[in-house]
């Protein structure tokens, strides 16, 4: 697998503001603990009567720059059409440590330090004080990223529009979802329409109308006989030979037959639906 290849690779993952305050309050107390009990970076030589309290000042400037970074993350997350990829996700570790760094740098001069921030007390600060700490930080927020990762929203399916079939009969009408429809049996002057009803289950119904009045009315039916409307989206195989065909129906294990006639389109209708 090629480097850009691995890059694009799709991950489970849905910014949450949620999961960003949890994550950044997590690993900005194990920063400031880190600092307190084993006061790395001459920290020991720091005295102030509210030490503790002001080296745990770090752990809000942590959890601001994850929640700063959540607007970027939903913005590239919508704009991919709710996709993330590998690279997204290394994208926001290096945008955020880097915000994170100036975040904890603007407050250890203001707090700690003392003075007032400039470009060079940032470089310094980042490179003998923010990146050791950063390369330890990174792969625990990289993982709390996917372990904490908030749920994706649920998909709500669209309502399907419903056709209404009318006979010839007065008030003669079968009200019908597209996908429900499974095939048409041509009865003298009748139609035998065998349907899912809403739990389901198998129902037929008698219409008074000719097989051309009921493909008008259906876009979606396919005509493989003289007597035959199918449903493609349920055919599940065509059987038989040059002179003999028959498609079978996934739904009602049923085999109806083909036509030489409307053979060529049908293959050609099955095909396109399979690309």
């Amino acid at each position: 697998m090629s480097v850009t290849s691995w890059l694009r690779k799709e991950l489970d993952f849905v910014p949450s503001w949620k999961r960003a305050a949890f994550t950044g309050l997590s690993l900005g107390l194990v920063l400031s603990l880190l600092m307190i009990l084993l006061q790395p970076f001459d920290t020991y030589q720091y005295q102030s009567p509210y030490k503790n309290l002001e080296l745990l000042g770090y752990t809000p400037c942590i959890m601001l720059s994850m929640l700063l970074m959540v607007p970027l993350e939903n913005g590239l997350f919508h704009k991919q059409g709710q996709s993330w990829q590998i690279w997204n996700e290394v994208l926001v570790l290096l945008l955020g440590g880097i915000l994170m760094m100036t975040a904890s740098h603007i407050y250890n001069v203001l707090t700690i330090s003392g003075g007032v921030p400039s470009l060079r007390s940032w470089w310094l600060f980042i490179k003998g004080f923010g990146l050791p700490f950063f390369i330890f930080l990174a792969p625990l927020w990289a993982i709390a990223r996917q372990k904490f990762k908030a749920p994706p929203a649920p998909i709500i399916p669209q309502k399907e529009d419903l056709l209404f079939i009318k006979g010839q009969n007065k008030g003669e009408q079968l009200q019908l979802a597209p996908t429900k429809f499974l095939y048409a049996k041509a009865q003298q002057n009748y139609m035998e329409i065998h349907y899912w009803d809403d739990r389901g289950i198998p129902q037929k119904q008698m219409l008074r109308l000719t097989l051309a009045q009921l493909q008008q009315q259906m876009p979606g039916a396919q005509q493989i006989h003289r007597s035959y409307l199918i449903n493609p989206a349920h055919v599940s195989d065509i059987t038989g030979n040059t002179r003999k065909r028959f498609v079978l129906l996934n739904t009602e294990q049923v085999s109806l037959p083909v036509s030489p006639k409307y053979y060529e389109a049908l293959k050609k209708q099955l095909s396109n639906s399979a690309q």
